[in-house]
């Protein structure tokens, strides 16, 4: 870390808790960071949107718990089973992380219904590749079809020398009953086990926030605070 160049971005409004104010540590964005680099970022709470590598730096605020999965510890719940159970007709493809139409057309779909008026709901083709379709030498996509090959969920993550981290998952609105964010983090984990990987890095949680209590639902998990990673059983 005493290498690595390192700013702080300016305060705005947090999405997550009313009335704070979100400060980020943003890694130096002109270094090209290798895959193995990135992956010991990840270990220290770091994650990645697009080129930016970025860890919350609030001030008087630490709700931001980063959190993984071991998994080859994990065991899935009754209704994550009932979850892979109701989703067997659906088949899955892992592609390398690029722009396609039918990718970027279910991504506004997507937005519009689950975050309209959030600020990420009118989408172009620049921001959808700025976001999910840098670092193609690690950046892949899970895509999910049904028996008519029509997409009806993506879930972008990074494969790494020992983990994979989910980066964003998006998904046909209309399929929602399908529970296909569940699906895309099980099928995350399985990706993880048959590739001998350690960990499925999920990013940050919240405890006050619903957007985020689905990230403790996969068991056991750790949780990142005071420099080190804690298990939860």
């Amino acid at each position: 870390m005493q290498q690595i160049q390192l700013y702080r971005s300016f305060p705005a409004a947090c999405n997550y808790i009313p009335g704070n104010d979100t400060i980020n540590l943003i890694i130096d964005p002109e270094l090209t960071l290798s895959a193995s680099k990135y992956e010991e970022l990840l270990a220290q709470g770091f994650r990645r949107s697009g080129n930016m590598m970025y860890r919350p730096d609030c001030e008087n605020c630490a709700a931001c718990i980063p959190t993984r999965i071991p998994v080859k510890e994990f065991k899935p719940r009754r209704n994550q089973r009932r979850c892979l159970k109701n989703n067997h007709d659906l088949s899955m493809n892992v592609s390398t992380a690029r722009f396609t139409k039918e990718h970027y057309q279910l991504y506004q779909r997507y937005l519009a219904s689950q975050h309209s008026g959030g600020g990420m709901d009118n989408p172009t083709e620049q921001t959808f590749t700025d976001f999910l379709c840098q670092r193609s030498d690690m950046a892949l996509f899970l895509e999910f079809r049904n028996d008519d090959r029509e997409l009806l969920c993506v879930a972008c993550t990074d494969r790494l020398p020992g983990s994979v981290s989910a980066v964003y998952t998006w998904y046909a609105p209309e399929e929602k009953q399908r529970g296909l964010g569940v699906l895309a983090i099980l099928k995350q984990i399985q990706l993880a086990q048959e590739l001998e990987l350690d960990h499925l890095y999920l990013g940050y949680w919240i405890e006050t926030s619903p957007k985020m209590s689905y990230k403790t639902d996969y068991r056991p998990y750790e949780f990142y605070q005071d420099h080190q990673w804690k298990l939860q059983a």
